[in-house]
């Protein structure tokens, strides 16, 4: 049972790192929620890395403005659904040489499935002792 659960895993990992997203590299039509409730519709741009901040602009000639996971309640372009989370533990550069998981503050979520058990995956990008190189760790979250 455990190994089809870590096969399931890699190739959700896989097929979820694979996606081309609409939004990392020119601006696209989306959808903006506040954390006050506002809902903004414009292009928005945003690469997947946790440090990055989600721009935002109502017309192709207005000026983007910039917000953080706290500032923003959820975001959707064409198909994916982002939500922010806060004070996460995922795996990533503590895992190769201490084998434990580190500390996120905050971070956009691809929300995979809202049910009974809602699915997300987060991209953490961090410094990889072992290989001397920036790594993405992709982590689901249940």
């Amino acid at each position: 049972m455990r190994a089809i659960f870590v096969v399931l895993l890699a190739l959700l990992v896989n097929a979820s790192r694979a996606q081309l997203y609409p939004y990392a590299d020119v601006y696209a039509k989306g959808t903006l929620v506040l954390a006050d409730s506002t809902v903004k519709e414009g292009e928005l741009l945003w690469t997947p890395h946790q440090n990055q901040k989600l721009r935002y602009r109502p017309t192709p000639q207005a000026e983007p403005e910039k917000y953080t996971p706290e500032e923003i309640s959820s975001f959707s372009v064409d198909t994916f659904t982002f939500v922010p989370l806060q004070r996460i533990d995922v795996w990533a550069e503590n895992a190769a040489v201490l084998g434990k998981t580190s500390k996120v503050k905050h971070a956009f979520a691809q929300r995979l499935h809202a049910g009974a058990y809602t699915v997300h995956v987060v991209f953490v990008a961090a410094y990889d002792g072992v290989s001397g190189a920036i790594q993405t760790y992709p982590n689901l979250l249940f």
